[in-house]
């Protein structure tokens, strides 16, 4: 059984106290979901009482932020949090995302996220701007949400060469200390050839 939770400070002895209640009454194989930055500050962020870690290697930037390159996968932004990796006591397993999805700006003030957007979705009702950005040209129905002349979309997707990237990273700083790479989601799991992307790590 997985908890996917992303604690604070303020939450982390109530949700610690409930993962071992867990552990002790199901008699099952516990895993929690671990964020990156709990590993950078693991002294005070806590390391939850579970079998092993599943370390969400994504989503790690403000998508909120117009000027973000790419929330979902960013390995600059990554390797700022690549530290501790030798002393973290818990066993971990790496996720890695292949969704795609599109944020809508205006103004440059984020107002929603379109979830599974493909870059051929953005026809001629957009003009295409810089660094995957779109400007809507003419307002219209858009995946059945109503989007307005003006309005910017941010198309971030989960590119082949940046998931190698973070696989080979991942790989060195965890001294090959995992043993299962779990892809996020199912419903894309055609997207690349994986067998292929893995091979060599």
């Amino acid at each position: 059984m997985q908890i996917d939770c992303d604690w604070s400070l303020n939450s982390k002895a109530n949700y610690f106290k409930f993962l071992k209640l867990l552990k002790t009454n199901l008699n099952k194989k516990l895993s929690a979901t671990i964020r990156l930055h709990q590993i950078k500050y693991y002294k005070k962020t806590g390391v939850p009482s579970v079998d092993y870690g599943l370390l969400m290697y994504y989503n790690m930037s403000y998508i909120g932020d117009y000027n973000t390159k790419n929330s979902i996968l960013d390995n600059t932004i990554a390797k700022k949090y690549q530290y501790n990796f030798d002393k973290y006591p818990l066993k971990l397993k790496l996720a890695l995302p292949l969704y795609s999805q599109a944020v809508q700006f205006r103004y440059k003030k984020p107002l929603d996220i379109f979830e599974g957007t493909v870059q051929t979705d953005f026809d001629e009702k957009f003009e295409k701007l810089k660094n995957g950005y779109f400007k809507v040209l003419q307002s219209h129905y858009f995946k059945g949400r109503y989007v307005y002349e003006g309005d910017i979309f941010r198309f971030e997707d989960s590119k082949k060469q940046d998931l190698k990237i973070a696989l080979e990273d991942f790989f060195k700083i965890s001294n090959n200390r995992f043993d299962e790479v779990v892809f996020y989601t199912i419903k894309y799991k055609n997207k690349y050839d994986l067998q292929k992307l893995l091979k060599g790590i």
